[in-house]
């Protein structure tokens, strides 16, 4: 069960393009304060921001940490098309462990923007690929690393394991969170057991109501379906950032524009013709990941209704790596990476260097 693309995040993104210069003068001041909460040490940190040219495209990546000699992550954001970089205050408590790369792919945030809006729909997976492997390789030679840790969160997951796969020698391990792990008709299968039963325990008579009326999988209308139990699981799915905080957090981060919350609010129905988003339907999760010679450490939201933890747990144990690992956050669902981001760092910097220490040694 996917969340909805919001008509009213889009909605109000439109009619910020009326901004008066009153409100852009609000949000100079905003974007102040937020430099100020989120400012790193010139002495020891790194903070930089830049289009980077990427396989043809210029795309923005940033680049933030405490400690500029740490280990580099570069997170791959979900979607497609949900970018993420605008979160800065969501990713602080990883940027005291970690040199954190965060990278706008292409059809997403600024870089959708910095293209007018435009995603050729001959896009497909294998390209997201190459453009993963050209930000990682650029990310080698700018902070002389020999290899980064990737994390991949949703889609970025999907990605993050074809990257490791394609290109084990360029990366240190690999975390997952939110893990793509199951087709699309197995995740509503399990949606709907795992709600109904929430729900039965709970007495929660509305849910149950539009549970029976909506009827088991598969539907023949899946959108309108699962939009209908999407509006009925919020206490069951965890937390998650909502509309007004990315809003809020979009216009107060530094280099962002209206036009770039305009781009980030078309979100996934910009690869709504792509190549990509039919290839995503037809994945083969049997085949998908059944090996990869890095460390791998998952770390999923204990109420995660779009990527379930228990089909994110069976597909860790079929797969072979150097070293694996699960961690489970209770109470956090799919934004765990977002919305439980100390449990989310503490769980990085407490299980990684056992589980590389592990791979080393060949354990």
């Amino acid at each position: 069960m996917g969340r909805p693309i919001g008509k009213g995040l889009l909605a109000l993104a439109l009619a910020l393009g009326l901004a008066t210069g009153a409100a852009a003068g609000c949000r100079e001041i905003a974007r102040r304060q937020t430099a100020d909460a989120v400012a790193i040490p010139a002495t020891q940190g790194i903070d930089e921001a830049a289009f980077v040219p990427i396989n043809g495209l210029d795309q923005w990546i940033t680049i933030r940490g405490q400690d500029r000699r740490k280990p580099v992550v570069l997170v791959l954001h979900g979607g497609p098309g949900g970018a993420i970089s605008h979160l800065i205050a969501q990713m602080q408590p990883l940027e005291r462990d970690y040199v954190v790369v965060q990278w706008d792919q292409r059809g997403a945030g600024r870089t959708l923007r910095h293209a007018d809006g435009k995603v050729d729909p001959d896009l497909d997976i294998a390209a997201m690929v190459r453009d993963g492997v050209a930000v990682t390789d650029y990310l080698r030679a700018h902070l002389h690393r020999r290899r980064i840790i990737l994390v991949g969160w949703s889609w970025g997951s999907d990605l993050g394991v074809r990257m490791v796969a394609a290109r084990p020698d360029l990366y240190a391990a690999y975390v997952g969170t939110g893990q793509a792990a199951s087709p699309q008709p197995e995740r509503d299968v399990w949606d709907y057991a795992h709600l109904s039963a929430r729900a039965q325990a709970a007495g929660d008579t509305r849910a149950l109501d539009v549970l029976k009326a909506v009827g088991p999988p598969p539907w023949p209308d899946r959108a309108t379906a699962s939009g209908k139990l999407w509006s009925v699981s919020a206490p069951y799915r965890g937390p998650s950032v909502s509309d007004g905080e990315a809003i809020k957090a979009a216009l107060s981060a530094p280099n962002w524009t209206v036009a770039d919350l305009q781009a980030l609010a078309r979100g996934r129905s910009a690869y709504k013709e792509t190549v990509l988003e039919r290839e995503l339907w037809t994945t083969d999760y049997n085949r998908f990941g059944r090996e990869l010679a890095v460390p791998v450490l998952i770390v999923q939201g204990e109420d995660d209704m779009t990527s379930p933890t228990d089909h994110a747990r069976a597909w860790l144990d079929r797969m072979q790596a150097t070293a694996k690992a699960l961690v489970v956050i209770p109470g956090a669902g799919h934004q765990a990476l977002l919305t439980h981001n100390e449990a989310f760092a503490r769980a990085m910097a407490t299980t990684l260097p056992g589980l590389l220490a592990r791979a080393r040694r060949g354990d």
